[in-house]
């Protein structure tokens, strides 16, 4: 059996008759203000309807409570987490929000955010001990959020979150996923030998995993023109280009783009444009799909959801998972 086949089977078993859409609801109100801005661009628009879905998932699984710390995890300029403070930390309540990432940015929201209830914590999530941050230890819950998690870095927020257990008092996640191409084998949480994939075939998905967003073969330029949606790096800021990663200059990321677009406009695996799309969108799925048994193993009640419509963003999947404490939750099965 071919590893496209192989992930084929996998993604009709376990992941498409689980993989929930979440309905669609009216612009949050904690991002009404910036959403009717007078002037945004349809690709700001697009990034502020993602938040705005993130922010009602996270209510909708009741995680929103006095006490509790919201951790944005690769938090780049912030914006997830003013929108997070802006809805839950009231004054008094004894809620916060930490936002933990690795690089130095310029031109953060912090300023935004109130003193004495707002955390910046510049850490690589590889090495992250979360329960032993002051926000985490002075607070009675800890909720992680994340908007579009770069590849390894989203195995490394699953482990601090997961992994310390009562230490960090987690309560629930969601966490949305791109990417995956930057996955790492050594550093991947996912489970899927127990479903026939090997540590060769892994590597061979994570290959492919790009055509799921480049796979129409299309420009940028076009896509931009044509309003689409990003490639596969959504970005935390709704109005620059921001990553979590040390900045490069502009002429090495054009001419990654353009070496990327070239290998996206050629055939590949004797598959035409629209069927290497569908296969990277399944691969990526698996790979999700992996870590939603990761959490289930650790007595979490987790599942994968598409948080917003494709034509928001092509990178539109995200984990959504609430702690199950030993009250004796239903053992959840796949």
């Amino acid at each position: 059996m071919t590893v496209a086949s192989r992930v084929q089977m996998i993604q009709s078993k376990h992941v498409e008759v689980n993989i929930e859409n979440a309905p669609e609801m009216a612009i949050h109100n904690a991002v009404l203000e910036e959403f009717t801005t007078v002037g945004r661009t349809e690709s700001s628009l697009r990034h502020l309807r993602q938040a705005s879905s993130i922010l009602h998932l996270v209510e909708a699984e009741g995680l929103v409570k006095e006490g509790t710390c919201y951790v944005e995890l690769g938090a780049g300029k912030g914006q997830l987490s003013v929108f997070a403070a802006e809805a839950w930390c009231g004054e008094g309540d004894g809620s916060s929000v930490m936002l933990v990432e690795r690089a130095a940015l310029r031109h953060k929201r912090d300023n935004r955010l109130r003193a004495g209830a707002a955390h910046r914590l510049r850490a690589d999530l590889a090495h992250l001990v979360l329960g032993r941050t002051p926000a985490v230890r002075d607070s009675r819950a800890t909720v992680a959020l994340a908007k579009h998690l770069c590849g390894v870095a989203t195995d490394y927020a699953l482990r601090c979150v997961v992994g310390a257990g009562d230490e960090t008092r987690a309560a629930g996640l969601v966490m949305a996923t791109c990417c995956h191409h930057r996955c790492e084998l050594s550093a991947y949480v996912g489970e899927l030998q127990e479903l026939g994939i090997s540590d060769e075939e892994f590597n061979i998905m994570l290959g492919v995993v790009s055509w799921a967003t480049c796979g129409h073969g299309r420009s940028r330029r076009y896509r931009g023109e044509t309003d689409v949606t990003d490639t596969s790096n959504d970005l935390n800021d709704s109005e620059s280009d921001e990553s979590s990663e040390t900045e490069v200059n502009h002429e090495q990321r054009v001419t990654e783009e353009e070496s990327k677009e070239r290998k996206c406009s050629k055939p590949s695996a004797g598959l035409a444009v629209g069927g290497r799309a569908e296969v990277g969108r399944r691969a990526k799925a698996v790979v999700d799909w992996g870590r939603v048994m990761y959490l289930r193993r650790r007595g979490w009640r987790a599942r994968l959801c598409h948080f917003v419509p494709r034509h928001v963003s092509l990178e539109n999947v995200c984990i959504v998972a609430t702690a199950l404490h030993s009250d004796g939750g239903d053992q959840i099965k796949y």
